[in-house]
């Protein structure tokens, strides 16, 4: 995917290169629409030599939220679009991005990718700005990927725990500790 860069007076914009934005008058001149503005024109814009994945490769959410804090949300939406409903995306993004800068310090970008998955946010409260974990949420994920933990019991290998007993036993204390900054 293509990135362009739009300059304002307020700082740069970056939107994807498709459509409906239109490149016309030989490069000197874009069309482009932005969620919340609508249709624009502009002459002062460029288009990146960076090239990003294709929007339908399913990038993990952590990937996602790395473009998001390069590119910002009208290029990391493209990617939560292809992997949720295209009404709840934009929320999505925005919370999950929430609980990523809380645990940023903690999360390393080569290793976390799967856990990073695992987490939810809460949605309703997204809607009106409180970007939180969703516990259950999170924790039925748990268990539908690891047979032997079960959510409904809190139990893990047929024994009493917890989910962050669970993640201290599977993953290590130092997911634990953010999924602790992500609660904080």
């Amino acid at each position: 995917m293509e990135v362009i860069k739009i300059r304002r007076r307020s700082g740069g914009v970056f939107i994807p290169h498709r459509f409906p934005s239109d490149i016309k008058n030989n490069g000197k001149s874009l069309k482009y629409w932005i969620y919340g503005e609508g249709h624009k024109r502009t002459n002062s814009f460029e288009v990146l030599d960076e090239k990003l994945p294709d929007k339908w490769d399913r990038l993990p959410w952590l990937d996602i939220m790395y473009i998001h804090e390069k590119y910002g949300l009208n290029v990391s939406n493209e990617y939560a679009d292809a992997k949720v409903a295209g009404i709840v995306s934009r929320q999505n993004v925005l919370s999950r991005y929430a609980l990523f800068a809380k645990a940023r310090h903690l999360l390393d970008p080569e290793t976390d990718r799967e856990f990073f998955n695992f987490i939810k946010a809460e949605y309703m409260l997204s809607c009106f700005g409180c970007y939180m974990i969703d516990i259950v949420a999170t924790d039925k994920e748990f268990s539908k990927a690891d047979p032997e933990y079960d959510s409904e019991n809190a139990t893990y290998k047929g024994k009493p725990c917890s989910m962050d007993g669970y993640v201290k036993a599977k993953f290590g204390e130092r997911y634990a500790a953010i999924i602790d900054a992500m609660l904080a």
